[in-house]
């Protein structure tokens, strides 16, 4: 029962399979010896036009870019706006008594149903309508 417990003393660690002495150091060298001489072909390729100008174009969109962004932060640190002869108010009352405006923006949306169900969540009665087309 005094058993060696080392199971791989037992075994002998060689398997049998072992290279030659700096096998590894000298490989590289040893391959490139065996490998046939080969002429390096040097291709060039001609430079076309865009090649040529593509790094300034680069650099005036950068630029280009750059102020832009300036400007914004401009217009908007100062809180400029853009200027109008008319106020937005005015522009909307002019767009709303147009009768070409509203025929073309906002009937167009709009079917009976859709006017009927509007007027009835407003409160608008029916008869109320109704008695205004008589009066007229």
């Amino acid at each position: 029962m005094n058993e060696d417990k080392n199971i791989l003393d037992k075994v002998n660690r060689r398997s049998g399979m072992t290279t030659p002495e700096n096998y590894f150091a000298d490989f590289a060298e040893q391959m490139m010896q065996k490998l046939p001489e080969k002429e390096e072909a040097i291709i060039t390729k001609p430079v076309t036009t865009w090649q040529r100008i593509r790094p300034f174009v680069y650099l005036v969109a950068m630029f280009a870019g750059i102020w832009c962004m300036v400007k914004m932060v401009d217009l908007i640190s100062t809180g400029a706006s853009l200027q109008t002869d008319q106020s937005a108010e005015q522009i909307v009352a002019e767009a709303i008594t147009d009768e070409s405006f509203i025929e073309e923006y906002c009937y167009e949306d709009m079917n009976e149903y859709s006017i009927m169900e509007s007027m009835y969540e407003e409160g608008i009665d029916s008869e109320e309508i109704t008695n205004l087309d008589t009066e007229n």
